[in-house]
């Protein structure tokens, strides 16, 4: 079994700088999760940055310690997780990176024999090479719980069809995506049009706004995705700007009245049991982040809490 190394062996300013200080293995056959980067901005369409995003969350993630005093269990106990290092990718060249993003994934699903990869983004836009790789490794198309402020569903940006704004469409014409099982959670802020939250609906997946989960609360939110899902083989992505500003300044198209970090814990909290095979925290801009590096702590947390579901999966 893989596990940490512990703030009470050594301090933790020491060390290369890994996940949760995690072994760098790149050889992922032992592990039933890996944490690995995708550090691409190419599909961005306002501000760049989040290629630098893996390295800021490792950096900040040297505080997290394995006890989860929620589920009441040592996630590492549980489950052996690596830090498996990044991915390479052709910044510029997003079709090109998608590929060998795809490519990669797909062995690491194969030599870990079904092993649940944690992506650290990167710009949205590489949901798109993990779908592709969850439905080649698994010969079928998986469920997808989005949370997002967007629905990124739009067609093109700029006669562009391969955006952090369009990569949710292009799944769903690729097969990618059970949408039956699917749904999008916390659409908030400014729109283009009437049609921008509808458009997801007419792809085939179930929607929650912002407001409608507050109006709801919090417990019956979590009931509606359980019950969207089932017992389907599921994808979490997580867009860090479905919270608030006020909590994750750091991100590259923020909006305002957005979830609580505690809220965010409890909604994933409420989500174990889940068929999870994979899940990506993206859209982390370091360089727009605030005193404290609290959007990156933010989402080192939230990784955490997945590879809780991990764990709660495995026990």
């Amino acid at each position: 079994m893989y596990r940490p190394t512990s703030g009470l062996d050594s301090p933790r300013f020491v060390g290369i700088r890994t996940f949760m200080r995690l072994p760098h293995v790149t050889d992922v056959s032992r592990c039933d999760a890996f944490v690995v980067g995708v550090p691409f901005d190419t599909g961005a369409t306002f501000r760049v940055g989040a290629r630098f995003a893996p390295e800021a969350i490792r950096s900040i993630s040297v505080m997290l310690r394995p006890y989860h005093p929620h589920h009441r269990f040592d996630i590492c106990e549980r489950i052996s997780v690596v830090d498996a290092g990044d991915l390479t990718v052709l910044p510029g060249f997003t079709e090109e990176s998608l590929e060998r993003v795809t490519a990669q994934l797909v062995t690491m699903l194969e030599q870990s024999n079904g092993g649940v990869p944690i992506v650290l983004g990167g710009d949205h836009t590489v949901v798109l090479p993990e779908l592709r790789a969850q439905a080649a490794y698994r010969k079928q198309p998986v469920a997808v719980v989005h949370f997002d402020s967007h629905p990124d569903t739009w067609d093109e940006y700029w006669g562009e069809r391969y955006t952090h704004g369009t990569m949710y469409r292009r799944a769903v014409e690729e097969g990618l995506i059970d949408t039956a099982h699917s749904i999008q959670v916390g659409l908030h802020g400014t729109l283009y049009d009437e049609d921008d939250w509808s458009q997801s609906r007419t792809l085939g997946f179930d929607t929650l706004t912002l407001r409608e989960s507050l109006e709801l609360g919090i417990p019956a939110t979590v009931e509606r995705i359980r019950e969207r899902v089932g017992d389907a083989p599921v994808y979490l992505s997580l867009d860090i700007d479905v919270l608030d500003p006020a909590y994750a300044p750091g991100t590259g198209t923020p909006e305002v009245g957005g979830y609580t970090t505690i809220q965010m814990q409890d909604l994933l909290r409420g989500l174990g049991g889940l068929n999870y095979v994979g899940f990506d925290l993206v859209e982390v801009l370091p360089q727009y982040d605030g005193p404290g590096q609290i959007t990156s702590l933010l989402a080192a947390n939230l990784c955490w809490e997945f590879l809780a579901l991990v764990a709660l999966r495995k026990g």
